[in-house]
């Protein structure tokens, strides 16, 4: 391959997920002319993208490296990581309840602490402080005399509630949420393990094992799937939960083309076809979409949140479906301008109702 021989280069479709390669004899003739007009030194890493494989050249006559892209329009299968929760109800004895109420008090007071400290360095013009400084500080926090009971707590749980205070700045300054505010007892009663290895599950006999509080009994409702990452207990209506988070990789069909309108195409024809009244929200989607970005002058809320209710509006085809209702319903002629609610269709045997917003409440 180092020679000025000409080389002619195969090209081989491959599934993207696979370890090892396996030939696929049905790429044409087409991809395979354009590799072999080339004359190379030698070629270089096969780059595979979701829809199409780019093969990098070095050739002779060029001072610089050509990049030849070859679409393959083969649909192939990739692996994707799922983060799940899988929720379940504890069922502790009295010891346990009142070890988890301490638990989650004290992360609370670690979190009020730190954010009292962040509070009084700002308005002392200082440097906001850092989540590897305030786990120093929560290591003084517990040898204190004072705070001494907080080593009755695990140390990941209040390491995590330095974390959440440390998110919450974040977010404030990336404009997606308002200042973090002081917790309040009662509210949000919660703390968290983020270490698996001390986290033990044993499905057999409904329980799981939990730092310091030793085996916990649950109602085992479902199969908990993939490797967990971490785990979290909250109080809720007076009763504990817990909430295990793992981590799997699935395997996720690429989605050809056309999909979502496909899917509309099907649903309206259906609907037309087997109903005599179709009842649509008259919605504004372009209203509802709108981005709460704002402007230099005015800055707007929840900017990220915003956007991603607006992606989730928009990827529903809502007025693409209302379109497609209309063609296969067609209005009698005339009825396009008028307001009324309902307008005849008999050409397609119904009628189509355009429900104002304000009625649907």
């Amino acid at each position: 391959m180092r020679g000025l021989c000409p080389v002619h280069g195969v090209v081989l479709a491959v599934h993207l997920h696979q370890r090892s390669l396996r030939v696929r004899a049905d790429v044409g003739d087409d991809a395979a002319q354009a590799v072999d007009s080339l004359r190379v030194k030698h070629t270089a890493t096969i780059f595979c993208y979701e829809d199409k494989t780019r093969a990098q050249f070095e050739t002779q006559c060029w001072p610089r490296r050509m990049s030849v892209s070859l679409s393959i329009g083969q649909p192939y299968h990739r692996f994707v990581k799922r983060w799940q929760a899988f929720k379940f109800e504890l069922r502790p004895n009295g010891a346990q309840r009142r070890q988890m109420r301490c638990f989650a008090g004290s992360c609370r007071f670690v979190y009020n602490k730190g954010l009292a400290l962040q509070n009084a360095r700002f308005d002392a013009g200082e440097k906001k402080l850092s989540y590897g400084e305030l786990c120093k500080l929560l290591t003084q926090w517990r040898s204190n005399v004072e705070t001494s009971w907080l080593k009755d707590a695990p140390i990941h749980p209040l390491q995590q509630a330095l974390k959440d205070l440390e998110r919450a700045y974040a977010n404030f300054f990336a404009q997606r949420s308002d200042l973090p505010r002081f917790k309040k007892k009662g509210q949000h009663e919660r703390f968290r393990y983020p270490d698996s290895k001390e986290i033990k599950l044993d499905p057999m006999n409904s329980r799981l094992f939990l730092p310091k509080l030793g085996w916990v009994r649950h109602r085992n409702s479902r199969t908990v799937l993939g490797k967990i990452k971490n785990l979290t207990v909250s109080l809720s209506c007076g009763k504990w939960f817990v909430s295990v988070q793992t981590e799997r990789e699935v395997e996720q069909p690429l989605p050809r083309g056309g999909a979502r309108r496909d899917y509309l195409h099907k649903t309206s024809t259906a609907i037309s076809q087997n109903h005599a009244m179709v009842c649509i929200e008259d919605l504004q989607v372009r209203n509802m979409s709108r981005s709460a970005s704002g402007s230099t002058e005015t800055p707007g809320k929840r900017v990220r949140a915003k956007s991603g209710l607006n992606k989730s509006i928009l990827d529903q085809g809502w007025f693409e479906f209302r379109r497609q209702e209309r063609r296969r319903n067609p209005a009698p002629s005339g009825a396009e301008g008028c307001h009324s609610l309902i307008t005849n269709c008999p050409s397609g045997g119904g009628r189509i109702s355009h429900v104002p917003p304000w009625l649907t409440i």
